[in-house]
């Protein structure tokens, strides 16, 4: 059975010559024998539309070998098209792997959230131009995506909201998120988001 924790934050700014929307979509499965989290901001400028999504995939397997991936979609497509052909891309990249079945899983999961932004959320079906990152979730990529998430919401929220919109809401790596996410907001207050995910996790020793 599909389904999972699906959450939406956003703020919205106007003046005389800008118009600037941003939102986090975040959606998180926890199963037996996977978890899969997607995460997808979601930024309109003057009518111009851009979805970046990152897709965490937990395997709860042996085999599982750490892996990322970045696609780039080169024609505009709606939220839940964007959903569907993601999942498509990942478990055809992905099919000959031993744990192949889990992208199988991530594909099922992604048609699902597709048919849920259909079908329940038409105001933010909007078309636009599209990238996606995957990868199996550790302390950094934890770090860079509450980075992505802190930046975009503030830290003011909390750092319970922060790992819930993330879709990290257990420990990554024997680190409890609450413990990450303090920490991304303390270096954000020093570094500023202008700096990036990449540079800021990793001079708070998590990347």
């Amino acid at each position: 059975m599909m389904g999972g924790i699906l959450l939406l934050w956003g703020l919205k700014m106007f003046n005389r010559t800008l118009s600037y929307s941003s939102y986090v979509l975040s959606y998180q499965v926890e199963k037996q024998q996977y978890n899969v989290s997607v995460l997808t901001r979601i930024i309109s400028v003057n009518g111009t539309d851009l979805f970046m999504t990152m897709v965490n995939i937990g395997p709860r397997d042996s085999k599982a070998q750490p892996v990322a991936d970045i696609v780039f979609f080169t024609n505009k497509t709606n939220l839940a098209e964007h959903y569907r052909l993601l999942g498509k891309v990942l478990n055809e990249v992905r099919k000959g792997d031993e744990t192949g079945w889990v992208w199988n899983k991530a594909k099922n999961e992604l048609s699902y959230l597709s048919r849920v932004v259909e079908r329940e959320m038409g105001e933010y079906n909007v078309e636009g131009y599209a990238a996606a990152t995957t990868m199996d979730i550790d302390a950094c990529g934890a770090c860079k995506v509450l980075f992505e998430v802190a930046c975009a919401v503030g830290c003011g929220v909390g750092m319970a909201t922060l790992c819930i919109l993330a879709g990290l809401t257990t420990g990554v790596g024997g680190i409890a998120c609450a413990a990450i996410a303090a920490a991304v907001c303390w270096a954000i207050g020093e570094y500023g988001c202008d700096s990036g995910a990449g540079y800021v996790c990793t001079q708070i020793g998590y990347c």
